[in-house]
């Protein structure tokens, strides 16, 4: 198991390109603070360089309904909680990495405010599902989403980080509440996968722009700039294995069906940018080589250091048989956000797919986890 996080922020984190002037003071520390500390209890004075530290694990656009599948409460000075209308552009759900398994949300009202956030840097294009980020001094606040979700509000800056490898871990297992989200992150797993396929164009893909990493298939148009000139990404079914706490298995394993990121898609190409200029019977006349080349990649990295796996489960509910009240569901699916080799390494000796023997040897591969040589 890695070691645990130091209760300090490291200014060596912040990913090159972010702010750094704001704990560039050597004589002060930031401590790093549970999400849901920054309540209407807490002492102003408490607030002062505090950070939160988050895994980002899934960004949610308008949809009819409750947001993100839950509705928003609010209470003011102790009174009764209100639900309130949820008017939003994006809804950023976190791993609380400080308070694991537990999640933290951040509401954005306009699109503008998510480069806002970081104070204006043109690099928040690249933030990503999987990316870890930190909030500097948010405000104290009541606000839930659902029952038990923290709402972490009005952040006064917030920074994008290399992830680390020493960070604290919390292996895959269920909610054991209705409607409570739970998170987790850990490495050196192994995985299976099966049902490989390009999915292309955006009736089947959704959106093509970097934050919302191609999973919601229901968002029309996240932040960041498209890295591809049409939408494609590889979808597959993912099973975990040593995994003994997952809904009603008792096989340890852990299935995600019809998983897709564009993140892990990068992981199997040698150029994913080329692979969507290609149409939809381009892609079935490859699909036996695009498979074969993804089970041997996932079956050398099973054999290295295995999978860094990040992701959520939220417990459902279900009518009782004489409908007379809910009742938990015992199998509700939980979901992958990020799917990484613990070691970029593993991928040295391997092969990506290449359609078209007339591409150049590719540039030297870039940590998809901006690990920077943090691993152990």
């Amino acid at each position: 198991m890695s070691e645990q996080l130091p209760t300090n922020f490291d200014p060596a984190w912040i990913r090159t390109g972010f702010s750094t002037k704001w704990c560039s003071d050597n004589s002060v520390t930031f401590p790093l603070a549970v999400a849901s500390t920054f309540n209407k209890k807490m002492p102003l004075a408490d607030r002062e360089n505090k950070v939160v530290l988050g895994l980002l694990l899934s960004v949610a656009t308008p949809n009819k309904g409750t947001a993100y599948g839950m509705s928003l409460y609010t209470t003011n000075g102790g009174a009764k909680r209100t639900k309130v209308q949820a008017n939003y552009a994006f809804i950023m759900v976190f791993a609380d990495l400080m308070d694991l398994p537990n999640c933290f949300a951040v509401i954005l009202h306009r699109k503008s405010d998510f480069q806002n956030l970081f104070n204006a840097k043109s690099n928040c294009e690249h933030i990503t599902i999987g990316d870890p980020v930190c909030f500097v001094e948010p405000s104290p606040t009541d606000d839930k989403l659902g029952e038990k979700m923290t709402v972490l509000k009005a952040p006064g800056l917030a920074v994008a980080l290399n992830y680390q490898s020493n960070w604290p871990m919390r292996d895959l297992q269920i909610s054991d509440y209705a409607n409570r989200q739970v998170a987790f992150h850990i490495s050196k797993k192994k995985i299976t996968v099966s049902s490989v396929m390009m999915k292309g164009g955006h009736q089947t893909v959704g959106c093509n722009h970097s934050m919302c990493d191609r999973q919601n298939i229901r968002c029309q148009g996240c932040y960041g700039q498209a890295p591809t000139l049409w939408a494609v990404v590889l979808q597959c079914d993912v099973t975990v294995h040593d995994v003994t706490n997952w809904n009603a298995t008792d096989d340890g394993t852990a299935g995600f069906a019809d998983f897709r990121s564009w993140r892990f898609s990068n992981l199997f190409f040698h150029s994913p940018s080329y692979m969507s200029t290609h149409e939809g019977d381009d892609f079935e006349e490859q699909q036996h080589g695009i498979r074969r080349t993804v089970k041997e990649i996932v079956k050398t990295t099973n054999a290295g250091d295995g999978w860094t796996t990040i992701g959520w489960h939220r417990r459902g509910t279900k009518s009782s048989a004489d409908d007379a009240e809910e009742v938990l569901a015992n199998r509700t699916a939980g979901h992958i956000s990020c799917l990484m080799p613990t070691n970029p390494a593993n991928l040295d000796a391997c092969t990506k797919y290449n359609p078209n023997t007339a591409i150049p040897a590719p540039a030297p591969a870039i940590d998809p986890l901006n690990n920077e040589g943090q691993h152990n």
